[in-house]
């Protein structure tokens, strides 16, 4: 059994820390000796630390400098020689006046990849990004991009995931209060392209079908539902803030021969009623419209089955492709019940 310079058992250790969760302060007297050797010794040994327990480490100022500017480790790396959090070498780099890199120059532990500049997957994301999406950079003039969302659904977050997992670091973290996942993504600068936030549709996007119907399952996954009505019809829409991206769908829609209805569904300040789409959202208490909030619905059964047809290639969200198959299904069985050939 190996043990420290001032004799620390490993196995009595781990048993003690791990087992019988002691403190790092309660080691320390039942060891006879400082904290920061228990601190080192559990570090020795490959136990993990729980941050709760950590202590103030000292560092030479040399040796940090050493470190972080000669060596260009990140603070993160140098935390874990040391078993503390990034936060106290930060601290310390403060106290120091070592100037401290910026994000994008930090954080090299996760490397981070270039977008693909495929189109068609650039035209979802930003229809997504405007759809459920908050993005903005780490820093006023750094260069690393965060892009975030909150859900109470695990597979709109895997989803999120999916998206953005080759190209960087993805975090999720769960709220022990509520049932809220939360997720960052970390993105180099070839993803700049998501910081706009507007009430507007790129034209480059509007000028070819397949993109234009790529951003529209976008924003669908984010923010639409296909659905079965109580009435035993099949209906798809989309209800948000964003009145000119809603006209500008509804128009490309009608380009493609496919007629939706559009409107004013709240005023601002308007009380909601729960629908189905947020109580699946986890929203529980009524609240008020902060904007005006506006709706696109298809609801025939011929427009139906031709905006199927163009955006179930670019669909990812499985809660919608299921839902797209079932509003199939149901076009499919009423159109044999009723013979109605015309489709209405």
């Amino acid at each position: 059994m190996g043990k420290s310079k001032v004799g620390i058992p490993k196995g009595q250790l781990r048993y003690f820390y791990e087992k019988k969760r002691f403190s790092i302060g309660e080691l320390a007297k039942f060891f006879t000796c400082g904290k920061t050797t228990i601190q080192r010794s559990l570090h020795k040994y490959g136990v993990h630390v729980r941050l709760s327990m950590s202590v103030k480490i000292r560092i030479p100022k040399d040796r940090l400098n050493c470190l972080y500017v000669d060596d260009g480790k990140s603070s993160v790396q140098i935390a874990k020689m040391y078993s503390c959090t990034s936060g106290t070498i930060l601290n310390r780099l403060k106290e120091y006046d070592i100037k401290i890199r910026d994000f994008s120059a930090s954080h090299i532990r996760y490397p981070k990849y270039d977008f693909s500049e495929d189109l068609i997957e650039k035209s979802y994301l930003i229809g997504f990004r405007l759809g459920d999406l908050h993005v903005r950079k780490y820093e006023k003039n750094g260069k690393i991009l965060s892009v975030e969302c909150a859900s109470t659904h695990l597979e709109q977050i895997n989803l999120i995931r999916g998206l953005f997992i080759k190209y960087g670091y993805v975090r999720i973290t769960k709220s022990d209060k509520t049932d809220i996942i939360r997720i960052q993504c970390a993105l180099n600068p070839s993803f700049n392209f998501l910081l706009p936030k507007q009430d507007l549709i790129k034209k480059w996007i509007l000028r070819n079908r397949k993109l234009f119907f790529a951003f529209f399952a976008g924003y669908l996954d984010a923010e639409g539902e296909i659905n079965i009505h109580s009435g035993g019809f099949a209906y798809l829409r989309v209800g948000t803030y964003d009145k000119n991206i809603l006209i500008q769908i509804k128009n490309e829609l009608e380009k493609y021969g496919i007629k939706s209805k559009f409107n004013l569904d709240q005023p601002k300040g308007a009380k909601v009623n729960l629908s189905l789409r947020d109580r699946q959202r986890g929203i529980k208490k009524t609240y008020k419209t902060k904007h005006d909030f506006w709706r696109i619905a298809v609801y025939r059964k011929k427009d139906l089955l031709s905006l199927f047809k163009c955006i179930a290639p670019y669909i990812k969200h499985q809660r919608l492709k299921i839902a797209l198959k079932k509003a199939e299904k149901n076009i499919v069985e009423r159109n044999n019940r009723f013979d109605n050939l015309r489709m209405g």
